[in-house]
């Protein structure tokens, strides 16, 4: 059965495509919400987004490769929404959206930042040395990276072990580590 929708979605009939949607996206979001609290938490895609990208994700394999099983068609959708995924992690990293939002971040409230130019100065090299710290940690333990930064974000431990999949015993483990290097670094 799955051979003949998948030839007819294969010559790009949409009705097939619509259904195939509607009957397997659900599949799709799950995997997209796992891949999201694990790997890509840095992101900040709203449902619809994800809706939208699905079907464009269908029409793409369908225009692309021809599919004979449901299995190769779950894989396909699988895989091109990990590369999507990691596709935004990018685009959100280039340089130019990470000025922008240190920009937006560091500078806009004028008011907490003094007119003393002595204390900007020190503001700064505080960030500075901050952003330094992170970018060693990340250098040394990728994982202590993104513990790291789930606390700066002020996440709890209960947040946390959810987030990373990780037990109490391994955060408090973590939390001394975190310790250790910030006073190697003092």
């Amino acid at each position: 059965m799955f051979e003949q929708v998948f030839f007819l979605a294969s010559i790009n009939d949409k009705k097939i495509i619509r259904w195939l949607y509607e009957r397997y996206h659900k599949i799709f979001l799950k995997y997209i919400n796992e891949q999201l609290n694990f790997k890509f938490y840095t992101l900040e895609i709203e449902a619809n987004d994800l809706k939208t990208i699905i079907y464009e994700i269908f029409l793409k394999i369908f225009q692309v490769t021809r599919i004979k099983s449901l299995n190769q068609f779950i894989g396909f959708v699988k895989r091109q929404i990990y590369f999507y995924l990691v596709y935004l992690l990018r685009k959100s990293l280039s340089n130019k959206n990470l000025v922008n939002h240190l920009n937006n971040n560091n500078f806009e409230n004028y008011e907490l930042i003094s007119t003393n130019s002595d204390e900007v100065g020190a503001e700064l090299n505080n960030r500075f040395l901050i952003y330094e710290f992170l970018r060693s940690i990340q250098k040394e333990n990728l994982f202590l990276y993104h513990f790291t930064i789930l606390i700066i974000k002020g996440y709890n431990t209960k947040e946390i072990s959810e987030i990373l999949k990780i037990n109490s015993a391994k955060i408090y483990y973590y939390k001394a580590l975190l310790k250790k290097y910030i006073k190697k670094l003092l």
